[in-house]
């Protein structure tokens, strides 16, 4: 009976993800990536909106964010909107594991002059070994 109930489950998801594909985490497995005691973070932005990507929580005695930077290079925008006001631009967050533990990162995509503005957040749930190296069990998309 179990068994039937998961696959019922998991047809239902794929479905989901068929109708709604942002849905979808390998639509955003590109917006992470780790590498031994650093874990890189590359989220579509665009400042001329007012939003902007904010770490709303990250146990720093796990892992800390190490440094913060748009990225409008035609490695991550498109050579048309590269300059263009208003296009779009990637920010790109460097996370640096610290110490030995499980961890929880939470993002949000934000306009920080208003209350209750986010429209999107990523959460990563995790852990650093003693090495300093991240390991990421869940990713959780919300838009």
């Amino acid at each position: 009976m179990a068994e039937i109930i998961k696959k019922i489950f998991a047809f239902f998801i794929s479905i989901l993800y068929t109708l709604f594909p942002s849905l979808s985490p390998a639509q955003h497995a590109d917006e992470y990536k780790l590498n031994g005691d650093k874990m890189y973070v590359c989220l579509e932005t665009n400042a001329s909106t007012g939003y902007t990507w904010v770490v709303k929580e990250c146990d720093e005695s796990v892992i800390k964010l190490k440094s913060r930077e748009i990225q409008k290079d035609a490695k991550f925008v498109s050579d048309e909107a590269a300059g263009i006001v208003g296009a779009s631009s990637k920010e790109l967050f460097t996370f640096e594991g610290v110490g030995a533990g499980s961890f929880k990162i939470v993002m949000s995509y934000e306009r920080t002059f208003e209350k209750n503005s986010s429209v999107k957040t990523r959460t990563f749930i995790g852990s650093v070994d003693s090495k300093g190296n991240i390991t990421v069990d869940d990713y959780i998309i919300k838009n």
